[in-house]
């Protein structure tokens, strides 16, 4: 049997084990996309199979890890967008969950692996400089926030978290700033906020 074949029937095998035994199912995947890979094998197709598996698994992190993979193999392949959709939501509601403590260490991971995927929303970048903040990284917290003002000049909590931000790191200059801007937006007549937000 040649080796394409193997591959083919490993995930083959994972798939009629998802439902009787999904751990070893997500063994056989892995198994699958590691050989394509040593093969210099390419295949959204594998990609997205073992992310499937993943997620039913709950391994939501593992799972788009996988699905982004696919998505960069083949933006059009059916279900991939859908999965990608589904998983980055997902991580965003754990990223930005009311019980998670500030400094949690999951927080710079789940907010990486959004960012590689394009996933990150506006709160997605607060939630990250609240924990720089928090757990004294206050230089990175400051440069963060000042990609956050510059995508969102017309947000009035970008220019309050970069103000927390200079203000943590010792430059009350930069603060004192952040806070003339905001007080300008909130002069402004009639001024709302606007909000480029998703679930």
């Amino acid at each position: 049997m040649v080796k394409i074949e193997q591959i083919l029937l490993k995930m083959q095998t994972a798939q009629s084990l998802r439902w009787q035994d999904p751990e070893l199912a997500q063994v056989f995947a892995r198994s699958a996309v590691e050989d394509a890979q040593a093969l210099g094998y390419v295949s959204a197709s594998l990609h997205f199979q073992l992310a499937d598996l993943l997620d039913d698994l709950g391994n939501h992190a593992q799972a788009f890890k996988e699905v982004t993979e696919a998505l960069r193999l083949d933006p059009f392949h059916p279900g991939v967008t859908t999965l990608s959709a589904n998983l980055a939501r997902r991580l965003r509601a754990a990223l930005r969950s009311g019980l998670r403590a500030v400094d949690d260490p999951a927080i710079p991971r789940l907010y990486s692996l959004l960012a590689e995927g394009g996933e990150t929303t506006f709160s997605c970048h607060v939630t990250m400089i609240r924990y720089a903040i928090a757990t004294g990284q206050t230089a990175r917290a400051v440069t963060l926030a000042e990609a956050v003002v510059t995508l969102y000049p017309e947000e009035a909590q970008a220019w309050s978290i970069l103000a927390e931000a200079a203000r943590a790191a010792g430059n009350e200059l930069r603060a004192g700033e952040a806070e003339f801007h905001l007080g300008v937006l909130d002069l402004r007549p009639g001024f709302r906020a606007p909000r480029w937000e998703k679930a």
